[in-house]
Parts: structure tokens; C-alpha cells; sequence
């Protein structure tokens, strides 16, 4: 678990690092992953220059290509460059394994990038044996690209860390709109789950946290917690608790575009027929406060929405799909 916690800890250094290298919007006409390589050789698919333009024969080497595109009506020219390991086969449209791929399109004349890069590994630990999982996706489109995609800027950063043996899992997702260095939208979700009796062949105790924040024009929602009609589930069962005391304890307000927050804490202890329960929302731009409820359950256990006790609502606009175990 400490190799586990060595890695996640290296992932969020990556994402930083790397945010600025991936990509979302290529030039009209063209995808990206639409190439193969054997052996490092990359080859581009048949359908790969589109009708109006005019695509130049490819520079190669072994892990490389770069051809350059013209715009026909236009004459706006733009560079496509692709690289993955030297000795790679696999094809970029469906494959599962990625050890390494970056492909980018520039404009000639212009800021801005449109690219994408994908890593997916397998370590072994030499003394536990233990198979880790690391993949990531990096994706970036700024300048003439964001206008392409529709938006002043996205950037996207999904990431996952799997140890099959310890039963560990990490995701991360981070969706994020912009102009220049002003935030106008963000989306980010954290989900990390553990066995706790990994080497056990009769019981299975879960573990599951789950954070997602969301903010600007990633938040479309509005929440009145003083309207039962407006919003007739409350957020969480009667007798939660307020981080200011106000009432009610068990819902919460925002509007639009407001940051808020929601995190989901379960225990699944099958071994002791009980289940632990935590979930909290906060409105971060009302002085952060936060609603929350702590349960211990039998059968059914918390976050049974509707149930007993109820509610105990998941709102999936605009947190997404409901956790589970």
C-alpha cells in the first residue's frame, strides 16, 4: 500500500506537469488515434486526409511520424506529429495496452495546440510481487484549437491506479474551461476504493471515499434547501449536523456557477454484517459551509436513497453517477 500511495502521490506531480502537453480538437476533417504502428513503424489510415486538403508525405522514423496539412479554400497550413515508444505495435484506434502515444497538430502563424497524450504501464513490485496499473490521458486545446472544440480553452486530465492483488483503485478526473488564467469552469472527482481482507477467500470489507467538486459553467444547478417544492428530497436524513448550526441542517442552497462540493465515505464490513457511512456537501462559495451525516447500518446500510433512514440523496446533476462499493 505504501509502493500504492508512493505512485498516487507521483500521479498528481504528472498531472501538473503535463497538463500543459495533451489534446481535444484536431483540425476539421481529422481524428486523432487513426494510425497504426508494428514495430515503431507508424502508418497512417487510408481515410486520414479528407476531402479539401492536402496532406503532404509523412516524415517517419521508428516511435515517429510528422507530415504536414493544408487547408485547400484556405491555405491555412497545420503540423501533425505523432510519437510512441520505438519498438510499439499496437493500433491506436482499439487498443486496451498504450504504453506511450502523443499526437499534436499546430497552426502555422498562430498560438495554440491541440493534444493528446496516453500512457498506460504495468510495474511489478521485485518484493511483493504486486502488479500496479497506471493509465492516463492528457488532453489540451488552447488558441486556434479551442475555437475549433467550441470553447475559449479545455483541458482534461483522467488518471487510474490499480493494484488487482490489495484490491486498491484510484481515479481522477479533472475537466477544467478557462481564459487565459481565469477559471470559468471546473469539474473534478477523486474516487479511491481498498479491500481491506484482500487475502481472504470468505469475507470482502470494502472501503470506498469519494470526492467530486464543481464549479463556474461546469455548475448549471440551483438549489433552494428553504422550498420543499422547488426541492422536495433534502440532501441528507433528518438529524445531520451544520457547520454553522443553521437550519435546516439537512439541506443545502446554491445557485448556478457556485462552487460545491459533495464527499462519500462507505464501509462495506461484510465480516461484521454492518455498514459505515459518511457524506457531506458543501457550498465552498457560502463561507464553505457544510451539511453532514454520519451512519452506522445493518443490512441496507447508508445511501439507500430512498430508504431507511431517508432521504439520503445523490444528486447526479451535477455530481455524476452515484458511488457504490
Amino acid at each position: 500500500m505504501r509502493r500504492a500511495n508512493y505512485l498516487l502521490l507521483s500521479m498528481g506531480s504528472a498531472a501538473l506537469i503535463c497538463a500543459g502537453a495533451a489534446v481535444a480538437g484536431p483540425p476539421s476533417g481529422f481524428t486523432f488515434n487513426d494510425w497504426t504502428v508494428s514495430n515503431g513503424d507508424i502508418a497512417l489510415k487510408a481515410t486520414t486526409c479528407p476531402t479539401g486538403y492536402t496532406c503532404g508525405s509523412p516524415i517517419l522514423g521508428k516511435g515517429f511520424l510528422q507530415r504536414q496539412l493544408k487547408e485547400n479554400a484556405s491555405g491555412i497550413i497545420y503540423f501533425q506529429t505523432i510519437v510512441t515508444n520505438q519498438d510499439a505495435t499496437f493500433d491506436a484506434g482499439t487498443a486496451t495496452t498504450r504504453p506511450f502515444s502523443d499526437e499534436n497538430f499546430v497552426r502555422t502563424g498562430v498560438t495554440g495546440i491541440s493534444s493528446r497524450q496516453s500512457i498506460q504501464d504495468t510495474t511489478i513490485d521485485p518484493i511483493t510481487s504486486v502488479a500496479t496499473d497506471f493509465a492516463t490521458s492528457l488532453v489540451l486545446d488552447t488558441g486556434w484549437a479551442s475555437t475549433l472544440a467550441g470553447k475559449e480553452a479545455q483541458m482534461e486530465i483522467t488518471q487510474s491506479l490499480t493494484q488487482a492483488t490489495t484490491g486498491f483503485t484510484n481515479d481522477f478526473i479533472l475537466q477544467q474551461e478557462g481564459s487565459g488564467d481565469t477559471v470559468l469552469g471546473r469539474w473534478m472527482s477523486i474516487d479511491q476504493g481498498v479491500d481491506l481482507t484482500p487475502e481472504s477467500t470468505t469475507t470482502t470489507d470494502l472501503q470506498e471515499f469519494v470526492l467530486v467538486q464543481v464549479k463556474g459553467n461546469k455548475q448549471t444547478t440551483t438549489r433552494d434547501a428553504a422550498s420543499t417544492a422547488n426541492d422536495p428530497v433534502d440532501l441528507l436524513p433528518t438529524g445531520a449536523t451544520s457547520s454553522d448550526g443553521a437550519a435546516p441542517s439537512n439541506d443545502l442552497s446554491w445557485t448556478a456557477g457556485q462552487e460545491i462540493k459533495v464527499v462519500w465515505i462507505g464501509q462495506d464490513m461484510a465480516s461484521a454484517g454492518q455498514k459505515y457511512g459518511f457524506q457531506a456537501y458543501t457550498n465552498v462559495a457560502d463561507a464553505n459551509r457544510t451539511i453532514s451525516y454520519f451512519e452506522i447500518g445493518g443490512g441496507t446500510g447508508p445511501f439507500e436513497a430512498p430508504g431507511t433512514p431517508a432521504p439520503y440523496a445523490w444528486l447526479t446533476d451535477p455530481f455524476g453517477t452515484k458511488p457504490t462499493f
